[in-house]
């Protein structure tokens, strides 16, 4: 399939986006190629984010807002990551959208700003790898007058813009409504033999650390439960946490995560229903955990002296 203009599709689950939007909504509108569609679905925004998308929806045909109703449980729980509303507001958009063709679907944040070439850049990766089903570029943090860029595995897609291959999409059955949905998705894309990574050259700005709409400590509490309820192998688990010790805040970054994986641990809270994913999961990490010996090790000796 020639990739030179491809067909895509744009769902953009958002909530209390009003100091952000605007970015992406700019960012999206002055790419070399545009999208078919740009879907913006409001979770229950209480500021004026669905007003601005609104605005930009009149200047542009392909922009839509539409507005996903919200039930009284799910109104009651106040931590929308935990309810997986992402992706449960990025699925009803797609629902929306089910009679649009499209090459590729995107999942996209409403608190990015990227380059004009963004999605042109991704397309022609696409375009070189056949076996490339999901991928993304590497977005940075603002911290103070610089940015912040954290250590993502070159696997890994980040999950506030996921560009999805619609036949990888299709192999592993959309997006999952449940707690770690973006690692879900690329261990089952892994399981079907399709890659995945990003592409640090491709830069973004995300302008709201990941995670911390209701709080840092909550954020990270809650991605360390996450780890446990996928499946984590205790082991890497232990080497993650050592590794976010070295973020900042220091020290704490990493014990809020060990202490939401320890909570899961420890009161037998229930992991994703699938033994055969959560046993490529773990041999997938021990994998890694090898590669990165094997590194370390090299890594102390001379040419000479090995």
């Amino acid at each position: 399939m020639k990739l030179s203009m491809p067909v895509y599709i744009i769902i953009s689950p958002v909530r209390n986006e009003e100091n952000y939007i605007e970015k992406t909504l700019l960012s999206v509108t002055s790419q070399t190629v545009l999208p078919k569609k740009w879907l913006i679905v409001d979770d229950g925004s209480t500021d004026r984010t669905a007003e601005i998308a609104e605005d930009y929806s009149v200047r542009y045909d392909f922009i839509e807002l539409i507005r996903r109703p919200q039930s009284p449980d799910e109104i009651a729980v106040k931590d929308r990551i935990a309810r997986a509303a992402p992706p449960r507001t990025f699925n009803y958009g797609l629902e929306h959208l089910k009679n649009e063709h499209f090459d590729f679907v995107v999942k996209l944040d409403g608190d990015l700003s990227f380059g004009s070439d963004y999605f042109e850049r991704l397309f022609k990766e696409f375009e070189g790898n056949p076996r490339l089903g999901i991928a993304s570029g590497l977005s940075s943090f603002p911290r103070g007058s610089d940015l912040w860029t954290p250590f993502v595995p070159d696997e890994h897609v980040l999950g506030c813009t996921k560009v999805y291959r619609r036949e990888c999409f299709m192999d592993i059955g959309g997006v999952v409504e449940v707690l770690g949905w973006d690692t879900i998705d690329e261990i089952k894309a892994q399981m079907h033999s399709w890659e995945t990574r990003h592409f640090k050259d491709i830069k973004l700005i995300h302008w709201r650390l990941m995670g911390s709409a209701n709080g840092f400590a909550r954020g990270k509490m809650r991605h360390g439960f996450t780890n446990y309820y996928l499946g984590y192998h205790p082991v890497y688990m232990l080497a993650r946490v050592a590794r976010r010790m070295f973020d900042r805040p220091y020290i704490i970054s990493g014990a809020l995560l060990a202490v939401g994986y320890l909570r899961g641990y420890l009161g037998h809270a229930e992991q994703f229903p699938d033994d055969r994913f959560r046993a490529y999961l773990r041999e997938t990490q021990v994998h890694q955990l090898k590669r990165l010996a094997h590194k370390i090790t090299l890594s102390r000796y001379s040419p000479t002296e090995r």
